[in-house]
């Protein structure tokens, strides 16, 4: 029981971290939650139709997914100087420029050794 409580407030958690939503969690402000609530509603609208549109792309044959090792430092940075580069280098192509393709970059973590042992020595502890 008390591992299921526990999964639901890390859920809970991480929902209000990823929305930057920390006063609304214990707020009873009806108003704040009707427009929480309408705000939520688009969100998920808007990621229904971003998703259609990249299964079109796909189906076409227009989307390419990149994934590349990430260690440390600003990943936004970095998706922002590879779309600038790639837009350089292929814009005038028939199939790979901007407007033709989509191109989603995907971060998979790199964790070193240190990071994995200091992990482990704090499960422990």
């Amino acid at each position: 029981m008390a591992n299921s409580l526990r999964f639901v407030e890390t859920h809970v958690q991480h929902f209000f971290n990823f929305f930057h939503l920390h006063s609304m969690r214990y707020s009873r402000d009806q108003i704040m939650y009707n427009k929480f609530r309408h705000n939520w509603f688009n969100y998920i609208k808007i990621q229904h139709e971003v998703s259609d549109q990249l299964q079109q792309l796909d189906d076409k044959g227009q989307l390419i997914h990149l994934n590349y090792l990430y260690e440390y430092g600003a990943r936004c940075k970095f998706n922002e100087q590879f779309h600038r580069i790639w837009s350089e280098y292929f814009n005038q192509h028939p199939n790979l420029s901007i407007p033709k393709c989509e191109i989603l970059l995907n971060a998979i973590n790199v964790h070193s050794l240190n990071v994995l042992l200091s992990n482990q020595k704090s499960m422990v502890s």
